[in-house]
């Protein structure tokens, strides 16, 4: 990969980070986030990580219905939920306690407001 320019759809595998940057792009895996909100949920019954579970399963149902269409409508036709779950997350970041719980709620969160 020492040439190799482009976007890598990754997890959050540190043995990846120094690949990014110098044309290098990290795409995020929607099923590594799913399974950690997933986590989160079951063993906290957390809020946060419901509601993202609820936005991934719109996103997912999008997907399903644009899944052959071109990449420019499949953004498009995802997009408003993205914006919706991105100022979710926002202004819960903001709100969060120092708990164990919303601390990984918050370390989820700024992964995803980071992309």
């Amino acid at each position: 990969m020492q040439d190799w320019q482009g976007k890598l759809v990754c997890d959050d595998f540190s043995g990846y980070k120094a690949s990014f940057g110098g044309g290098i792009v990290e795409i995020g895996c929607m099923a590594h986030a799913r399974r950690k909100y997933f986590e989160l949920h079951d063993k906290h019954k957390s809020e946060l990580a419901g509601q993202a579970l609820r936005f991934i399963a719109g996103l997912y149902e999008i997907e399903r219905e644009v899944r052959d269409a071109e990449p420019e409508l499949r953004l498009e036709a995802s997009s408003g939920i993205v914006i919706m779950w991105r100022k979710s997350l926002t202004s819960r970041s903001r709100a969060f306690s120092i708990s164990r719980k919303s601390r990984e709620e918050n370390t989820s969160a700024e992964w995803w407001l980071s992309r």
